[in-house]
């Protein structure tokens, strides 16, 4: 999928927030429906963390006004790679703890025999 990979996805959002009619909410909307389309295809929800908000509606301003959505698209990807990574990680944690307390279980269970 190259580089933009989650373009049509950033773009999604960005023209969405264009057009919803509320004056309020379309941000919050926007995003599930972002999210939506990425779980879809296996990826976990993008979390806008609160460092990176005001880049985010700076892109989006960006874009609207310049018609030029690269940074947005770039920011939007970044944020899937730092959930997937959150994501990730997460399970990896939950593996290890899981395989450890299996290794546990089986020590225990060799000293009652």
């Amino acid at each position: 999928m190259g580089k933009h990979k989650h373009y049509i996805h950033a773009m999604l959002q960005a023209i969405f927030v264009v057009i919803h009619p509320l004056i309020d909410g379309n941000g919050r909307t926007s995003r599930l429906l972002l999210n939506l389309e990425l779980m879809k295809l296996g990826y976990p929800p993008i979390i806008l963390r609160v460092e990176n908000r005001l880049a985010y509606y700076n892109a989006l301003d960006d874009a609207h006004t310049t018609e030029d959505y690269g940074d947005f698209v770039e920011l939007v990807a970044k944020e899937v790679g730092a959930s997937l990574d959150l994501y990730l990680s997460a399970v990896s944690d939950i593996y290890f703890y899981m395989k450890h307390q299996r290794l546990l279980r089986r020590q225990s269970l060799m000293q009652l025999s």
